[in-house]
């Protein structure tokens, strides 16, 4: 394990290959976010996770090129509590009203089959595409009633 202080005001504590972040580390953002997990060639590339500044999980699973992607899971810091039914008529409506979303990622963006949890304890499962909800699913209500739909 070495440790690289940046000029950027950044910082990187672990295995480095031909002076590039290659193996497992821990890079240190100016804001105090950081990345844990596997590198390659001063990539975020394998398995890892992603922490907000405050400390709490932001992203975690496979990436590849300093992109989540494939099996991941994306966590909202800042999402809007919902205290009434949404209205999954409309799912372009879903905002920050999200809390996490648990599936498959296509270069950073919820493309495949995924779990959308709401803020009101209302669930989507199904496909997505470019981070919208996209073809089939079922929407969980919460007076339990479970909607099937296909959605564009």
């Amino acid at each position: 394990m070495r440790e690289v202080n940046y000029d950027t005001g950044t910082r990187y504590i672990g295995e480095l290959k031909n002076d590039k972040r290659d193996g497992k580390g821990i890079f240190y953002n100016e804001d105090g976010s950081y990345y844990e997990g596997d590198w390659k060639e001063n990539r975020m590339h394998g398995n890892g996770k992603f922490y907000y500044s405050d400390g709490k999980l932001a992203e975690e699973g496979s990436w590849y090129n300093d992109n989540l992607h494939g099996k991941g899971k994306m966590y909202n810091q800042n999402f809007v509590f919902l205290d009434e039914p949404f209205d999954y008529h409309n799912m372009n409506a879903i905002d920050d009203y999200w809390e996490v979303y648990d599936g498959d990622f296509f270069y950073e963006k919820w493309s495949g089959k995924g779990k959308l949890k709401l803020s009101n304890g209302e669930v989507y499962v199904g496909e997505f595409m470019d981070n919208k909800v996209n073809g089939d699913g079922r929407f969980y209500e919460q007076n339990g009633e479970i909607i099937f739909a296909k959605w564009v």
